[in-house]
């Protein structure tokens, strides 16, 4: 068929298109695919426009998602694209994973810079009758602007967009903390944990997360330990694995020993490996070193060296412990004990200064 037959087919089918009509027993595909061939982008538009008020669902959202495209690609017209995304999702009350499915499927989403990509998103969130498809809608800009367009600021807009439709939204929670972190802005991280907290209801899959995250944010970046047990003791965390190194570390940090001792014993009467037998042993050791009770540090740290031969903080505890009560010939035994036990050459480095250390403690007596 040639060029000239096939203009006058499309004026044909133009003319009767822009009077409203559809073509009977057309091969609609066929159509659209010649109108964007031959840049007949009026009739097109026309075309699709008549197409989308399909009764039939699936044909009405596949000419949705093909205009939506060709006034993307062939327009150029951003405002036009983003009112019929809008109207598509009033028409047919589409959630925003049925959206997205449309928009990635029919190539909308691989055509659009991430710019264009997060206003879209952006507009089209009122348009959405559930509020969860709203906060997806806006996690899904927030996104953008952290990971393609690395925008601090706008991705910070969107986060407090978030939290005004849901405070205990975890994921803007997150964005706004890291973001507090780079400017070193403690107190604003303490009121966005603290403001989620007083938000978030008690069945919040994500809450006992954030009771541990500020828990450790007051021990180890502000150092309030106190506050991160009372915090502990507030929303009372039922997983004893969750809270109790933040709880140990808060207590020593305190000087609690007794309560770091309970600690470690509820531990150890659960089932552990060898390895963490040996950590926690260690730790009873060092804390019993603290209180200057060494011979119960002893027995632990012995315990804890003969789970794992390899586990040097006890072996250096031991020599510590050896040399404050200047039995040389002890620690020195202690150290011989790994002949031929296959130590490896960066455990031979901190074994050779635990060697050294020992010398130097012999030779002042």
């Amino acid at each position: 068929m040639n060029d000239s037959k096939i203009d006058f087919q499309l004026s044909q089918l133009a003319q009767e298109i822009q009077q409203g009509n559809l073509p009977k027993n057309a091969d609609h595909s066929d159509i659209i695919t010649k109108f964007i061939e031959y840049e007949c982008l009026v009739p097109l538009l026309t075309y699709l426009k008549l197409l989308i008020d399909n009764k039939d669902k699936d044909l009405s959202l596949r000419y949705y998602g093909i205009l939506i495209k060709v006034i993307y690609e062939n327009v150029n017209d951003e405002t036009q694209a983003v009112e019929i995304c809008q109207k598509m999702i009033e028409h047919w009350k589409l959630s925003f994973y049925q959206t997205n499915f449309i928009l990635e499927s029919k190539g909308v989403i691989s055509l659009l810079s991430p710019n264009k990509e997060a206003d879209l998103f952006e507009k089209i969130t009122e348009n959405f009758v559930n509020i969860s498809d709203r906060i997806l809608s806006l996690e899904r800009v927030a996104w953008i602007f952290h990971k393609k367009i690395h925008d601090d600021h706008k991705l910070f807009r969107v986060c407090n967009k978030i939290l005004d439709i849901d405070p205990s939204n975890f994921y803007a929670l997150s964005y706004k903390v890291e973001l507090a972190q780079q400017d070193r802005s403690w107190d604003d991280i303490l009121n966005y944990y603290h403001d989620y907290l007083s938000h978030s209801a008690t069945g919040d899959s994500n809450r006992n997360t954030v009771v541990l995250e500020l828990a450790h944010f007051y021990i180890f970046v502000v150092d309030q330990s106190q506050k991160a047990l009372d915090l502990l003791e507030e929303f009372k965390i039922p997983s004893f694995l969750d809270t109790s190194q933040i709880s140990y570390v808060a207590n020593l940090k305190l000087g609690n020993f007794s309560t770091c001792h309970k600690i470690l014993d509820q531990y150890l009467s659960s089932q552990v490996t060898i390895e963490d037998l040996s950590r926690v042993l260690y730790k009873k050791g060092e804390l019993y070193f603290k209180e200057k009770k060494y011979d119960l540090a002893l027995d632990s740290l012995k315990t804890a060296f003969e789970k794992n031969k390899y586990h040097f903080n006890s072996l250096e505890l031991i020599i510590q412990i050896k040399i404050i009560q200047k039995d040389f010939s002890s620690a020195k035994n202690w150290i011989e004990s790994l002949n031929g036990t296959g130590v490896s050459l960066q455990d031979q480095d901190y074994l050779d200064k635990i060697k050294e250390s020992l010398g130097k403690a012999e030779s002042y007596g």
